[in-house]
């Protein structure tokens, strides 16, 4: 599994971290698709992280019988 950085946005009292997670080759669906980590500061440190994983997107409807 990995984490590549979609998008970063800092503040004084707050850090997000938006993340693309990529799974295995061998077990495509192992992660969501992309996490969110939400990290409070606290005096210039880390006070509380969260993490918010996003959801997986809906599978295509199967093909109606004939």
């Amino acid at each position: 599994m990995r984490q590549r950085p979609l998008h970063v946005v800092a503040g004084r009292s707050l850090v997000v971290w938006e993340m693309q997670l990529v799974s295995p080759p061998d077990d495509p669906d192992h992660c969501p698709p992309g996490v969110a980590w939400i990290m409070s500061l606290d005096s210039g440190r880390f006070d509380r992280v969260s993490l918010y994983h996003a959801a997986r997107p809906e599978p295509p409807p199967a093909p109606a019988a004939a």
